[in-house]
């Protein structure tokens, strides 16, 4: 929800693709967990895992570019 909303702040999903897939995958994350509570703590946190590393990844790529586009406007 938090990349959604600073998506929707900052040009929206569209104009962010980092956040869109960032946004997508957290999405597919709840679904999975959800679908894989019944096997248990090892495989949620398996999944949890994965996720964690995406939408880290993902956050890092949206700072970098943020962080660009703000040292060539000059602010």
């Amino acid at each position: 929800m938090a990349n959604y909303l600073d998506a929707s702040r900052s040009g929206g999903l569209a104009n962010n693709k980092s956040q869109m897939l960032n946004f997508i995958v957290s999405v597919m994350t709840a679904v999975a967990v959800a679908a894989t509570l019944s096997h248990g703590m090892h495989a949620v946190l398996q999944i949890f895992g994965v996720w964690a590393v995406l939408s880290g990844l993902f956050q890092l790529i949206t700072g970098v570019r943020r962080w660009k586009s703000l040292a060539h406007s000059g602010r």
